[in-house]
């Protein structure tokens, strides 16, 4: 039995080349996913910076805010999303913090920086309404939903933030009944 040709006339050095752009891609993809692991990695370790608005004064925002931020103050961000408990103030700063670095990341066109940024707000939307029954954004529940079904199903984003992100989904399923 003749056996047929597979690479249909092309040559070893071109078949070659084909493969390696194949592997080129599959790393690039596979970096840039560790690459948003260890980014969000770092910025769930991080703290909360405190942001101040122009239209109020630090002690106006610190008197409001002060038993709760010292309590807890350098709690890192992953922590504070883990906690049911966690105030929602303190939620609603959070997801100004990753507006802010999504905001950044856009300027600076980091793909990587933007999805982690846009991770930690999302993060901080579903925590607060998994948490405190409190829809925190204009986006719909259709969007919402849609966006956290998304979330859930990234590899890159450690497990306990997929399943903040599935019960979320869940609740804007509930909601939208």
């Amino acid at each position: 039995m003749k056996k047929e040709p597979t690479t249909f006339g092309a040559s070893i050095e071109k078949v070659v080349k084909l493969l390696n752009i194949g592997m080129e891609k599959c790393e690039t993809s596979d970096d840039m996913e560790q690459q948003k692991a260890d980014l969000l990695s770092d910025r769930l370790s991080e703290t909360l910076p405190l942001y101040y608005s122009p239209e109020q004064t630090p002690s106006t925002k610190l008197k409001r805010l002060g038993q709760t931020i010292a309590a807890l103050a350098g709690e890192p961000i992953g922590k504070l999303l883990q906690d049911p408990k966690t105030d929602i103030a303190i939620i609603r700063m959070m997801k100004d913090h990753g507006r802010r670095l999504s905001t950044k990341a856009k300027k600076a066109k980091s793909e990587v920086e933007h999805h982690t940024a846009n991770t930690i707000y999302y993060a901080a939307i579903a925590h607060a309404l998994v948490n405190h029954n409190i829809k925190m954004t204009k986006h719909s529940y259709e969007d919402l939903q849609q966006s956290f079904d998304q979330l859930s199903k990234e590899e890159w984003i450690p497990e306990n933030l997929r399943g903040l992100f599935a019960e979320a989904f869940e609740c804007c399923k509930v909601k939208l009944k």
